[in-house]
């Protein structure tokens, strides 16, 4: 496996995070943060060479939902950082309607959710089928 430059400070800082798992949503912030850190630094290319093959190493601890996204850009964002992690994104009284539904649903991302909470918008019947027609909304609880 090609490793991250173990003499590399975000490396040393991931191998700290993953050596000693927190949960909650704290301890995976920084997780996350390290992570965009390290692709800004180091290049997308590199970023995907290295980083990502070392994280499919520890899958089994990044199996439960990583964080809640709060955002669907920062869902987005998050789930491209860390493609073989699960997320929650509560997108609840957000004023999204069949348009915004349609969006999300749109997403290769939505693979990676364990639970979307859509509840208290104005999602009609056009969005509900879009959401329901998804091939990637595979295995999320969905509330809407």
């Amino acid at each position: 496996m090609n490793e991250p430059d173990p003499s590399h400070d975000l490396f040393g800082e991931l191998r700290s995070l993953l050596e000693k798992p927190g949960s909650g949503d704290n301890w995976s912030r920084r997780l996350l943060e390290v992570l965009a850190r390290a692709r800004e630094a180091q290049g997308e290319r590199a970023y995907e060479q290295r980083w990502v093959p070392y994280l499919e190493g520890r899958r089994d601890q990044l199996c439960s939902p990583l964080c809640t996204c709060r955002s669907f850009e920062e869902f987005e964002r998050f789930a491209a950082l860390v493609p073989i992690a699960s997320f929650c994104l509560n997108l609840a009284y957000k004023l999204m309607g069949d348009e915004g539904a349609k969006a999300i649903a749109a997403s290769p991302h939505l693979a990676q959710l364990t639970q979307l909470n859509l509840g208290g918008n104005s999602i009609g019947d056009e969005g509900a089928r879009a959401l329901e027609n998804s091939p990637y909304l595979l295995r999320a609880h969905l509330r809407l």
